[in-house]
């Protein structure tokens, strides 16, 4: 029955029947349910992942749901990831679920969060940002980030066993800034950079050699320019 749910998935080289395999046997943890969490949740537990822990502490609120489209107008005032279990349960009720109603801080992310497959960062605040990429090198454990504004979005992996950079080095030479807090942005851009940071959690969970490590893939959804670039 699974193989059947997972088939066209299977079918790719790159993925296969060992591929699926590894996917089912994995953990992640998201931090993040809104634009970009809201996304890459769904197609993480659509695509079999084993385990999926997901941390946030807003509710839903009318101003989401021109992006955050697993969200429905009658969820307004509820914590989003209680809506977003509920939604994944439905989509895919063999992979655990834990969801964590609390804005991640060095008091919540403890030793207990080591074990995880990776660390996806589907933030919106520098800090946080910094907090879970020291976490994850002290831990060794992949650290995934994503960040959208206006027209644009990048994707970016680190702390693999072949990086060679740092988060820190990447915010040396990168300019943007990284708090997202009421910026303007674009529905369609959160959908496609969240969906590019699926993708490439998928690919580290199934032991892909083909990563973004030591490099950011961005994109500018007005021009349709993509890049992958070196830092």
């Amino acid at each position: 029955m699974q193989n059947r749910r997972y088939h066209r998935q299977i079918l790719l080289n790159e993925i296969g029947e060992k591929g699926q395999a590894s996917l089912a046997q994995s953990s992640a943890l998201l931090v993040g349910a809104g634009g970009l969490g809201s996304v890459v949740a769904p197609l993480l537990v659509g695509g079999g992942i084993g385990s999926l822990a997901i941390f946030d502490d807003d509710r839903v609120d009318i101003t989401n749901l021109h992006r955050q489209l697993f969200y429905t107008e009658s969820d307004q005032g509820f914590p989003k990831v209680e809506c977003l279990e509920r939604r994944l349960s439905q989509l895919n009720s063999v992979v655990k679920l834990k969801s964590i109603p609390e804005r991640i801080s060095e008091q919540n992310l403890g030793d207990n969060m080591c074990n995880y497959d990776i660390i996806i960062d589907a933030t919106d605040n520098l800090e946080t940002r910094i907090l879970l990429a020291r976490f994850c090198q002290t831990y060794k454990i992949p650290y995934l980030m994503g960040a959208v504004g206006g027209f644009c979005g990048l994707v970016s992996l680190f702390f693999m066993p072949q990086s060679l950079r740092t988060f820190n080095d990447f915010l040396d030479v990168f300019s943007w800034d990284l708090n997202e807090e009421e910026r303007a942005i674009l529905g369609t851009v959160t959908h496609v950079v969240g969906s590019v940071m699926a993708n490439e959690a998928i690919k580290v969970l199934v032991g892909s050699d083909n990563l973004l490590v030591d490099k950011f893939w961005s994109v500018n959804m007005n021009t349709y320019e993509s890049h992958v670039l070196n830092f």
